[in-house]
């Protein structure tokens, strides 16, 4: 099995793990890189996507991985993107729907993460359904990308 299927199998694993946590929750996958949940109950209508953010073919960075989260409240909208194994001090370009939300630098062990909250202020889409993010160095390099 490849490192990439066993990513993907941990990712779903994951997410299988925090819908048995909670009774209220359903999880539902359109393909093996994305996993949706929707969390229903007198007091709460919660719906979250994750995704695994996939290496293009040609790119130099062999270890690269990543994930995004979308998580849509009544009242906030979250997106968290995080990237791996990539070189300590690469400086990151997020995009989501071919327009640059954000940067995020990777710290010492490889990891960049970029956090966006509607309730801290941040630009959130209300949906990010068929949007692709892209993940490139400042140089241009697609580092990982996928698709909500």
């Amino acid at each position: 099995m490849t490192k990439h299927m066993i990513r993907i199998l941990a990712a779903i694993a994951t997410a299988s793990a925090m819908v048995a946590c909670s009774e209220s929750q359903t999880a539902t996958t359109t393909d093996p890189t994305t996993v949706a949940f929707s969390k229903g109950g007198s007091n709460t209508n919660e719906a979250s996507t994750i995704i695994v953010l996939t290496r293009a073919s040609t790119s130099p960075f062999a270890r690269a991985t990543g994930k995004a989260k979308f998580l849509a409240k009544p009242n906030e909208r979250e997106l968290e993107i995080e990237v791996e194994d990539v070189p300590a001090g690469t400086v990151l370009a997020i995009s989501l729907g071919g327009k640059q939300i954000g940067t995020a630098t990777a710290n010492s062990f490889g990891n960049a993460e970029l956090e966006l909250s509607s309730e801290r202020g941040a630009t959130v889409p209300a949906s990010v359904t068929g949007l692709k993010v892209v993940v490139k160095t400042t140089g241009g390099v697609v580092v990982v990308s996928g698709s909500f």
